[in-house]
């Protein structure tokens, strides 16, 4: 049971998280009927034809309507699945049945696996080589593809004219081309051929070899070293009889079963079509990928400008949609060759929009270096000055990106350039965000040693002020968490104690709050804030469990030590159970502050290894994914541990936070 709903084979709950340029990222879950999606995937499967009406009532069903919009953008979108979502046909997704492309066409769409075991061993292939298989010998136990066989043929003759050791196994039986798989390491393999998906034994899904023989996920798994890249490319449309047909069903969901397998055995890029695709439109997208990839381009580009080439050759069907494209989305070929790429002048602003929305993608998913991003940032805003298309929507995201760059000055100068631009339009959640750089500043600042104790103190209540202002407007418990978060602030620059207590306490007030309004997705992060600032106090004996606190309308009361040990440990069971979503970093690392908030709690029995195991899973999750903003919040919440503990004398304390202090530190050093 989830929210109350009672969970039914008629419905199965879809949980959806957005990356977003507010504090949280967003959530929403989604209530379907499995066997009405069902219906409507055997049709695709089946049908290469392109039908606008059925990708329309895709996205309608298959998208909650908070996301849509933020679909509508047309930005580039990592979409993170499990082993159920990634059968469904994200890839065809369109808003619209006239005058608008599909979604995939007009931005970038990679798929990456959750999952909570990786493959235990990767070696990598130093070499570059390359096996292609194309159509093999099957003594007519069903059909032969010549469509498979010329995109071996084309493919392995454009590999191995790019220096690359290509070996070419061409209408072979199933000896030989075992024989070729493990014969060497390979750094990118190719298969084109039919394929089967077995209902049973999904693990035994893949390309027929011969008569009743499969090359599988298995048998890759069983090299001695993982290929970085594999193609699949296992859905004809040269299928001639009833025997091949049978080989098609569900073959939506052999894609599915072998792109998470070879993510899960370790390869970092995978392609492989859903379902029957067109022989010539497979020959174009082949075509236009290795072209890309060859010239230096990343993996998600490479699959874009694919995808995109193919539907200028022929939108009448849909195997520009068919290819279900999973890994790391900046992914290279390590050729040893420079590639330089130049991109247009702007036109619209809408196109600058994009790029800074994929920017900041990029940074939430902590791939490129920040010297990167700040090259990309002022070669788009070159570019943005230079075609006269400044809008309030560009200089909003100029801003957010600024801050995930711990930039606060240029992100505040982008700040006010909005609120001055005559008939701008932005969200409040904007305003929200204007508010945490400058507290963000000021806590910088202080540092550093710009400014004193009674200037930052003064600075602080004036972000204090503001957000009460917005809180006035409309109290959200998002707004609750950032006057928390700016109280707690308030007390790491507080150098006197009283001061020092009365921000933890408004603090921990603020967040109790947000934790009674919030909903699923955000009431967790509350809860921990609260219960770590009334466990400082309680440490430091300004309060006990079970205690009422405050008066009037501010009072609420402590729960005891044995509750909140109670829930943390039932969020961090459903978490680690895959109950809760775990694909953006703030579900991710809500795991790692819930174990940091239990050795708080217990610090009297908490030894050393308690803290050494909270490193490596700190370690983890940012090796993963996440902003060096992001990465950088981590840091200063035990900053500010550390500092209100800096002055007792109690041995357990003074032991506590010197293990604290060396998890602070040893996350310094990565970034």
């Amino acid at each position: 049971q989830k929210d109350g709903l009672a969970y039914s084979p008629e419905r199965t709950c879809f949980v959806f998280s957005a990356t977003t340029g507010a504090a949280r990222d967003l959530e929403r879950d989604l209530y379907l009927s499995p066997d009405l999606i069902k219906e409507m995937l055997d049709e695709i499967s089946t049908n290469n034809a392109w039908t606008p009406e059925i990708a329309k009532i895709i996205f309608e069903l298959l998208v909650p309507n908070d996301f849509k919009e933020q679909l509508k953008r047309r930005s580039n979108a990592c979409w993170v699945l499990d082993n159920f979502t990634a059968a469904y046909p994200w890839e065809l997704l369109q808003d619209s049945m006239t005058d608008v492309k599909p979604l995939c066409i007009s931005a970038g769409m990679i798929r990456q696996l959750s999952m909570k075991d990786t493959a235990f061993r990767i070696n990598t292939v130093t070499a570059n080589t390359v096996l292609v298989v194309g159509d093999p010998f099957l003594d007519g136990f069903i059909p032969q593809l010549q469509g498979a066989q010329k995109e071996a043929e084309e493919v392995a003759k454009k590999l191995g004219n790019n220096n690359l050791k290509t070996t070419l196994s061409l209408n072979e039986n199933a000896a030989a081309i075992i024989k070729k798989l493990f014969s060497r390491d390979y750094k990118i393999i190719h298969l084109a051929g039919h394929g089967v998906f077995n209902n049973a034994e999904p693990s035994r899904s893949g390309m027929v070899i011969g008569k009743n023989v499969f090359l599988t996920t298995a048998e890759i798994a069983q090299m001695s070293a993982v290929p970085e890249f594999v193609f699949v490319n296992c859905c004809y449309l040269g299928k001639t009889d009833a025997a091949a047909e049978a080989f098609y069903r569900s073959s939506y969901q052999l894609a599915a079963s072998i792109g998470v397998q070879l993510i899960k055995n370790g390869v970092r890029a995978v392609i492989v079509a859903g379902w029957a695709v067109n022989d010539e439109s497979a020959l174009h997208f082949a075509d236009c990928f290795y072209n890309a990839m060859l010239a230096g381009d990343n993996f998600g580009d490479a699959v874009k400008k694919a995808r995109r080439y193919c539907y200028s050759k022929n939108n009448r069907n849909n195997t520009w949609g068919a290819y279900q494209c999973y890994g790391d989305p900046f992914y290279k070929f390590d050729m040893r060759q420079a590639a330089t790429k130049t991109a247009d002048d702007y036109v619209i602003a809408e196109e600058a929009e994009i790029d800074l929305d994929n920017l900041y993608s990029k940074m939430s998913m902590g791939a490129p270096t920040d010297n990167e991003i700040e090259d990309q940032l002022k070669f788009i805003s070159g570019q943005v000055n230079k075609a006269g298309i400044r809008n309030a929507a560009i200089t909003e995201k100029e801003a957010f990106i600024f801050a995930q760059l711990l930039q606060y000055n240029e992100a505040l100068e982008k700040f006010y350039e909005l609120m001055k631009m005559e008939k701008a339009t932005f969200y409040v959640s904007t305003l929200e965000n204007f508010c945490n750089t400058k507290a963000k500043k000021t806590v910088q600042e202080f540092k550093k040693g710009i400014l004193k104790t009674s200037r930052a103190l003064l600075q602080m209540n004036d972000h204090i002020k503001e957000l009460n202002y917005l809180l006035y407007i409309s109290p959200t418990a998002e707004r609750y968490n950032l006057l928390g978060s700016t109280h707690k602030r308030r007390a790491y620059v507080s150098t006197a104690w009283p001061q020092k207590k009365k921000a933890l306490a408004d603090a921990a007030f603020n967040y109790q709050i947000a934790g009674n309004m919030a909903g699923v997705e955000s009431k967790l992060y509350a809860l921990i804030n609260w219960y770590t600032i009334e466990g400082i106090l309680v440490m430091l004996g300004e309060r006990k469990w079970d205690q009422k606190i405050g008066t009037g309308l501010s009072q609420y009361s402590m729960p005891s030590l044995n509750e909140i040990l109670r829930v943390l440990s039932e969020n961090k069971k459903q978490i680690i159970a895959g109950k809760t979503v775990v694909y953006s970093y703030d579900a991710q690392i809500a795991i790692v502050n819930i174990l940091l908030c239990e050795n708080l709690l217990q610090y009297q029995k908490c030894t050393q290894k308690d803290f050494d195991e909270l490193l490596m899973a700190y370690r983890k999750i940012w090796a993963k994914t996440g902003s060096k903003a992001k990465k950088w919040g981590e840091i200063e919440q035990l900053e500010i541990i550390i500092d209100t503990l800096s002055d007792t004398n109690n041995a357990k304390l003074v032991k506590l936070n010197r293990m604290l202090t060396v998890v602070k530190d040893s996350l310094e050093k990565m970034l």
